[in-house]
């Protein structure tokens, strides 16, 4: 396991000197996963949203005309992820829609390179899309963002790739239904929070606000290909690692499982159960088949590894608290309160969301 040492502070780039000037109104956080691409936003502090898609992206020429009403009558009231690149022009389709109507199709991210070329797109995507909505389009045009993005520590270092190409975008097509919406926008400032690190700031304001800010504690983001780890130490961030044992190993256990009794289970049909454990699958030949009873079996191990690794980051350094954060991290509450249970520890009214609502509540406090 390699250790890394990284910045105590926000990474943050700006295109001017702008300490003396009021910030933009506008605030925009994107967690990116090489699963999926979350963000949150906040207009004026009060209006505020999320928003989440699969990170599977098409690209191409012409997805959708501007005439263009839907795909099918099955689908007229589908909403199209889509935007496009005005300097190309190019389309680039999202999540489900991609999935559906895509041509060369592209899911797999484990290519660094390609990964943070795919997440720039979505990055501002998800700035488009945002800015389209209804309670923006009485605000002043062009709008000014601080925008926050969210990477693992293995990508972090990959933040100026980010801030130069993000901002040299000015304006894109956000196409909603067939319906062409123009968006006009500059990047005002850019931060690079680490995932996990991020989370710390769900507590400002909170009881246990003195706790985590003034003591050592760890952040612990369990995503679907990655455990983020960061030791903070007086709300700063000290030091942190990501690990490539993301919940991925838990469904891919499921789906052998699965598969040895004749089924061909997805990762959405896997993940259904974890919401509903009654959720039942059933092939020709067999009986019926319950993955949450395999996750029961299964999540001990899993766990069990997940709390060597955080151990033995940590070391013999007193920890004081720990947040736990992920959309997973509910199914692990009994195993966490095991585990910690000489430590407090706290998951967050959102654990999904955590980065993203996180950094929104810091870029507030400006």
């Amino acid at each position: 396991m390699i250790k890394k040492k990284i910045a105590t502070k926000p990474v943050k780039s700006t295109t001017e000197d702008n300490s003396k000037s009021k910030s933009p109104s506008t605030l925009i956080s994107v967690d990116i996963g090489r699963s999926s691409v979350k963000a949150a936003w906040s207009l004026n502090k009060t209006t505020k949203g999320t928003l989440e898609f699969p990170l599977v992206v098409a690209k191409g020429k012409k997805f959708l005309s501007e005439n263009t009403t839907s795909f099918s009558m099955e689908e007229e009231t589908f909403e199209m992820f889509v935007y496009e690149d005005k300097s190309t022009p190019t389309q680039y389709l999202f999540g489900n829609s991609a999935s559906l109507h895509g041509r060369n199709v592209k899911s797999d991210f484990s290519e660094t390179q390609v990964f943070h070329e795919y997440a720039v797109h979505a990055t501002l995507f998800c700035v488009g899309k945002i800015l389209a909505k209804d309670c923006f389009k009485k605000s002043k045009s062009p709008h000014e963002v601080v925008l926050s993005i969210n990477l693992t520590f293995d990508n972090i270092q990959s933040s100026s790739f980010y801030s130069e190409k993000i901002k040299k975008v000015h304006s894109l097509n956000i196409i909603e239904f067939g319906n062409k919406i123009p968006v006009k926008f500059s990047v005002k400032e850019l931060y690079c929070f680490q995932q996990g690190y991020a989370s710390i700031f769900n507590f400002l304001g909170k009881k246990n606000e003195s706790t985590i800010f003034s003591n050592t504690g760890l952040a612990i983001d369990i995503g679907r290909h990655t455990l983020d780890i960061s030791i903070v130490s007086n709300g700063s961030l000290f030091s942190g690692t990501s690990l490539p044992i993301g919940t991925h190993q838990l469904i891919d256990t499921i789906k052998i499982d699965s598969k040895a009794k004749g089924l061909s289970l997805t990762s959405s049909d896997i993940e259904k159960s974890f919401i509903d454990p009654k959720v039942v699958f059933r092939s020709l030949k067999s009986e019926p088949y319950y993955p949450y009873k395999t996750f029961e079996e299964k999540i001990p191990n899993y766990f069990r590894m997940v709390t060597e690794e955080i151990l033995s980051f940590v070391g013999g350094k007193e920890i004081s608290w720990i947040i736990v954060v992920g959309g997973f991290t509910p199914y692990l509450k009994k195993h966490l309160e095991k585990e910690f249970s000489s430590i407090p520890y706290s998951l967050v009214e959102n654990p999904r969301f955590a980065n993203c609502l996180g950094m929104v509540k810091f870029l507030e406090t400006f």
